[in-house]
């Protein structure tokens, strides 16, 4: 082998004498007898009990001997006979990919107790024992006040009339049954308060507001101060706006406020009607439904206004959900 490889000379393990490239000569029918000489495997000692030629143990055998001891083809870090290999990462190497049984994502065996602690589908019980397992995505639907949990604490159904009993869900009918009398009295005279106030909010609204009805429409007049500070800042920052009070155009009446972008798009000023929640709301058609305008007051002397029309009747369906119940 020396002597293949580039060597000139070598010394002989047997007599210690220098032996020359050109003294030997490669010989084919050694070789096939040395090849051809019965041998054990390797790994006899480990359980191998395979025998045969040289040539075999070479060419065929070492590459598929199950004794052979093999690094694990996930990279966990352990060796294993090649019998074990194929078992260790299909069946117990921690590297391996298993499906969650719940959400079916594949994760490494390692990891899927972790993913268990998050997984939106991995089972739950109630936190208001109500007895249910449920997935975790779930579970706060479940507990909430329009859920399904009869464990829930609720309030009366009649609350804001002025029952302050609190019940779980599931004796929600029966209180409400049961005290049906009191319901009815708390009804009657929360009913009697509400007609009293709203007798009494046209003199409110008239002396709070600045409403005014001319014609067959309602006018606001709402003066902004501080122009050109706030047209500074808005040019500063985007979305930039100032806002009026809200008020009811009349009484009962939606509820509305106007916003004004000083700098909306390409220099122009950008006004916008925005509904807000009303204390007439459960009283009055939905959604809104009327025209109306937006006019800046030009306070030179022989200088014209801007008007703005807005007419329900050309709004797009799918743009008009603003104007829905807030």
């Amino acid at each position: 082998e020396k002597l293949r490889y580039g060597k000139e000379s070598f010394t002989c393990p047997i007599d210690r004498r220098e032996v020359k490239k050109n003294q030997v000569f490669f010989d084919k029918a050694v070789e096939r007898k040395v090849h051809n000489l019965e041998v054990y495997c390797d790994l006899n000692q480990a359980g191998c009990d395979w025998k045969g030629t040289l040539v075999n143990l070479l060419n065929t055998h070492k590459y598929i001997c199950q004794f052979t001891i093999l690094p694990c083809t996930l990279n966990c870090g352990q060796h294993l006979a090649r019998s074990e290999l194929s078992d260790h990462v299909e069946n117990r190497c921690l590297r391996r990919e298993v499906p969650c049984e719940y959400c079916s994502k594949s994760f490494k065996y390692q990891a899927i107790s972790s993913h268990h602690n998050s997984c939106p589908l991995y089972p739950k019980k109630c936190p208001l024992s109500c007895g249910k397992k449920l997935p975790r995505c779930e579970i706060e639907d479940h507990v909430a006040i329009d859920g399904t949990c009869p464990n829930r604490l609720l309030e009366c159904e009649f609350e804001e009339a002025g029952c302050d009993v609190i019940t779980k869900r599931k004796d929600r009918a029966q209180h409400t049954e049961s005290d049906a009398l009191k319901h009815l009295s708390l009804a009657y005279k929360k009913m009697k308060e509400m007609k009293q106030e709203m007798s009494s909010m046209p003199r409110k609204m008239d002396s709070m507001l600045r409403c005014y009805k001319e014609g067959e429409a309602y006018v606001y007049y709402w003066k902004i101060t501080d122009w050109f500070r706030n047209l500074e800042k808005a040019k500063e920052f985007d979305q930039f706006f100032v806002q009026s009070s809200p008020i009811y155009v009349c009484v009962p009446g939606h509820r509305f406020l106007i916003k004004l972008y000083p700098n909306d798009t390409s220099a122009n000023v950008g006004v916008y009607l925005c509904l807000v929640k009303g204390d007439y709301d459960n009283f009055i058609n939905w959604p809104f439904n009327y025209d109306y305008s937006f006019t800046v007051i030009n306070q030179q002397r022989n200088g014209q206004n801007v008007t703005h029309k807005i007419k329900m009747s050309k709004i797009e369906e799918s743009s008009k959900v603003c104007f829905h119940q807030p």
